[in-house]
């Protein structure tokens, strides 16, 4: 499980291409426009837990994603989708969903600072990345639709793959 943020600007290329001793030509965009906040909990079968939110990442957003959207798809350890790999942000201590996933039976791992190779999710977003850059007209004018969408086209393929680069193995 993790979380990602995107808004219009995010969409556009950051760097630029000029001939020697010329600067590239650079496209600003003045209003960033919404800040969409999603949350997501991939599986070996793709994702199965997404919120995409405009509200902050607060410990009441976090409790909100794991209660309504995560909560649902936990099984009891050792059952599939019980144990759940999460980063050291500060929103994954949240007491409320602590008490969620014990009350569930599932077990969370965490994963030292800085290891984003470790985390099957992070391959999982760059994945929604590409997909939304590919489809940038799109993006643009729904990108909470356009992320849904990019999160849908990861097949349990995909995501096993995801697994597999980032040193996990399904048996």
């Amino acid at each position: 499980m993790d979380e990602m943020h995107r808004d219009k600007r995010w969409v556009r290329r950051r760097y630029g291409h000029a001939p020697i001793g010329t600067q590239p030509v650079r496209f600003l965009i003045d209003n960033r426009g919404v800040r969409w906040n999603v949350f997501g909990a991939l599986s070996m079968r793709g994702f199965i837990a997404l919120h995409i939110t405009t509200d902050h990442g607060t410990y009441a957003t976090y409790d909100d994603f794991v209660g309504q959207h995560l909560y649902p798809a936990l099984r009891p350890f050792p059952h599939e989708h019980s144990i759940l790999l999460a980063d050291n942000a500060k929103i994954h201590d949240s007491p409320g969903a602590s008490a969620l996933y014990r009350h569930k039976g599932a077990i969370v791992l965490r994963l030292a600072p800085y290891e984003p190779d470790y985390q099957p999710i992070e391959h999982a977003w760059d994945y929604v990345d590409r997909k939304l850059r590919q489809d940038v007209a799109l993006s643009n004018q729904n990108l909470p639709a356009a992320i849904a969408r990019a999160c849908r086209n990861v097949t349990p393929q995909i995501a096993a793959s995801f697994f597999k680069r980032s040193g996990y193995y399904y048996y």
